[in-house]
């Protein structure tokens, strides 16, 4: 491979020459770089040869590649090969700061060194001639091609990331393509070409807008990135994102986002608009840490619970799409609800935004009236399970900013599924799979009692505590091995949301809630006991708790650490025992 390129390296010179001296006198120098740049890509097929290019300098020996007319043959092959080095050799960043203008020193996991900035700027240069010129399919899969090689180059952050921003065509040339059509501006519409812009979009076209909102999210990744790339507010990027996911909250505020939307219905089918609602709050999510004041002032919360209740409520589409749509707006909830105790009281005082995390976290919930606790049963422990009330706990509207939110309301509770658990607490339906939503609504869930404490009545009165009784019996209810990550989700919500509340713990634990979590202790995996048992401890604090714990006994089979009609005491010390031993 080394050699291959440093062959490379001399083909191009001969060419370089070959042109000065007589223009179409390159011709056997095309043919010969050609067949390197083929072999070269067959060899980067494997990672071990990908990563020997990368240290022997394959991104700076394709920098004269990259610098010819995009439709030139040998882009077309070397756009393949910068493709394969990248994802052999890991977006792992470099050692120095996310900010830095300038840097040599080396990713020291790969031993890449970074290139110089001649093959920035002949990347950078392909990328835009690319994105203004393609117009046939397959200059448009070249320049899809090169917009993932892009895309993959700003992931590896650091001084990689800073170095392909200081070329300010490639932010320039990402945002017109993330924001054209849908957010009209005169001088970003001549960076892509009208073939781009027509509507319906052709499937690579629409390939395009994905990758360019990616490309956008990794370049504004840090601090710097944000104000070089976004601007003020967000900018154009921003408005962009929150046009597509309008028609689920309502229209917005800010200027011209009715006739947005209106061009991206005359754009994209449902499933299409569907997928980008879904990768616009990732992509909400992904920029969160580094500005998020201007996603909340420009309404992309209210945005975001309304897309989390408009999937909680719709049936499942597209291949699943409106389910993912549901976890890219919990998981954007959760990291705003963590930025900021003030965003966290904002979206725990919206009862939609509890609503549309309980329906994710309990599948059953849209199917009956919400369930919560009654005034006698919330004051104190109560000496058997608690009486359960079938009753509303959110209005059918609430008002955000820029629009009205519709959450249905749920049924009577009059259904089969209401009774069974009317009659039989204990009830839970195993989970044999990780569902994204759910996870993502027990994360937004502790975070939401993590800032703000108020939090835990809002939850409380919504039914929160009873859905999170019910996940916890559902882990006891699963294999062991299947729902490692629901099962650490489902513990950790449990001890953020229910165990330093009082009125929250006395409902949990006169609901069998103590007696789920010893048997999920004593039938889970072993990665999730720590977590347990620091859960069970905080509550067996109050010493009105301690008579549920005597009176537990285990129902698990022979083999189990506790077998069946052993006490609690029994469980925690084969619990001791067995970390002893394995430890």
């Amino acid at each position: 491979a080394p050699a291959c390129l440093r062959c490379l390296s001399a083909a191009d010179a001969r060419a370089a020459k070959a042109s000065a001296r007589a223009p179409g006198g390159e011709d056997d120098a095309v043919v010969l770089t050609v067949s390197l740049l083929r072999a070269l890509t067959e060899l980067s097929r494997d990672a071990a040869c990908a990563k020997q290019m990368a240290s022997a300098g394959a991104f700076d020996r394709l920098a004269p590649t990259f610098g010819r007319d995009f439709r030139d043959r040998r882009v077309f092959v070397g756009a393949e090969l910068l493709w394969n080095v990248l994802e052999a050799t890991a977006p792992y960043g470099t050692a120095s700061s996310a900010g830095a203008s300038r840097a040599t020193d080396e990713n020291e996991s790969e031993g890449v060194a970074l290139p110089s900035e001649t093959f920035f700027a002949a990347f950078a240069g392909a990328l835009a001639r690319a994105t203004r010129d393609a117009h046939g399919d397959a200059d448009k899969d070249l320049r899809n091609e090169l917009f993932v090689a892009a895309r993959l180059l700003a992931e590896r952050g650091g001084a990689w990331r800073a170095r392909f921003r200081e070329q300010s065509v490639v932010a320039d040339v990402a945002v017109a393509a993330a924001t054209i059509p849908e957010w009209r501006d005169a001088r970003a519409a001549e960076r892509v070409h009208p073939s781009a812009r027509a509507s319906p979009a052709r499937p690579r076209d629409f390939e395009m807008k994905r990758l360019a909102w990616m490309l956008v999210a990794e370049l504004a990744a840090d601090e710097a990135g944000a104000k070089e790339t976004l601007g003020d507010g967000g900018g154009a990027f921003v408005a962009a994102l929150l046009a597509h996911l309008a028609p689920l909250a309502g229209f917005p505020d800010h200027a011209g986002a009715r006739g947005a939307a209106e061009s991206i219905a005359r754009r994209y089918d449902d499933a299409q608009r569907a997928d980008l609602q879904t990768l616009a709050l990732r992509s909400l999510a992904r920029l969160a840490p580094v500005t998020m004041d201007a996603l909340a002032a420009a309404g992309a919360v209210e945005s975001a619970i309304a897309a989390a209740m408009h999937s909680a409520s719709a049936p499942l589409g597209f291949g699943g799409v409106t389910d993912g749509r549901r976890a890219a707006a919990l998981a954007f909830l959760e990291r705003a609800a963590r930025s900021a105790p003030a965003l966290a009281e904002r979206i725990g005082g919206s009862a939609v935004a509890i609503e549309a995390a309980l329906r994710a976290l309990d599948p059953g919930r849209a199917a009956r009236a919400s369930l919560r606790i009654s005034n006698g049963a919330e004051d104190g422990f109560a000496s058997g399970a608690p009486e359960l009330d079938f009753r509303e706990s959110v209005d059918a509207r609430e008002t955000f900013r820029g629009g009205r939110v519709t959450s249905a309301p749920g049924a009577t509770g009059e259904g089969e599924d209401s009774e069974l658990f009317a009659a039989n607490p204990t009830f839970a339906r195993p989970r044999d799979a990780e569902d994204p939503a759910s996870l993502a609504a027990c994360a937004l869930l502790a975070a939401l009692c993590d800032g703000d404490a108020r939090n835990f009545r809002a939850l409380r009165r919504a039914g929160g505590v009873l859905a999170l009784l019910r996940a916890t019996q559902a882990l006891v209810a699963t294999d062991a091995a299947v729902p490692i990550a629901f099962g650490a989700a489902t513990v950790r919500a449990v001890w953020r949301c229910v165990v330093p509340d009082a009125k929250n713990c006395a409902v949990f634990v006169a609901g069998g809630g103590l007696g789920a979590l010893l048997d999920a202790a004593c039938r889970c995996h072993a990665a999730l006991r720590p977590a347990i048992l620091s859960a069970l401890a905080d509550i067996l604090e109050n010493p009105k708790t301690h008579l549920f714990f005597h009176e537990w006994r285990s129902t698990a089979g022979r083999g189990a650490l506790a077998p069946a009609g052993a006490q609690a005491v029994t469980l925690v010390l084969n619990l001791w025992r067995a970390e002893a031993r394995d430890g």
